[in-house]
């Protein structure tokens, strides 16, 4: 018996196809860039493209508002739990169901032309680190 070390030979490769290693089914090519579909998803809401509230002037005045309201803690809604909720996470949830009176009011959306863009956590918190750090409010508090 042989006490030379046992050397397994490399499969042959495909034209075009790379192996992962010697007992790896060959990797398939694959639509999109890793981390692509996630970093989509942070964008959307209930299947439509979340939007930075700055680009719309009237959900940008609403998202203002809370912020200002939702600085106190107390002023905060609160989870399940009872836990308060962090500040981007409640204009969200208070804006969203601004939202959905307004588009369940038939007056409103019959006489004006009155919309909120969709928005979520990732859009809503990237506006307000950017409103914080330029808002002239933001420095009498530090």
């Amino acid at each position: 018996m042989s006490l030379s070390p046992f050397s397994y030979t490399q499969k042959a490769r495909k034209k075009g196809k790379e192996l992962g290693g010697p007992w790896r089914a060959p990797m398939r090519p694959r639509g999109s860039a890793p981390g692509q579909q996630a970093a989509e998803r942070l964008y959307m809401t209930h299947g439509k493209a979340a939007q930075d509230p700055e680009h719309h002037r009237v959900s940008e005045c609403v998202c203002l508002r809370l912020a200002k309201k939702f600085e106190q803690s107390r002023n905060r809604p609160k989870d399940t739990r009872g836990k308060t909720l962090p500040i981007p996470q409640s204009i969200v949830s208070v804006y969203s169901h601004i939202r959905q009176l307004l588009e369940d009011s038939r007056v409103i959306v019959v006489q004006t032309a009155l919309a909120l863009v969709p928005v979520n956590n990732t859009t809503v918190s990237a506006w307000y680190v950017l409103f914080h750090l330029l808002s002239p409010y933001s420095q009498d508090s530090m």
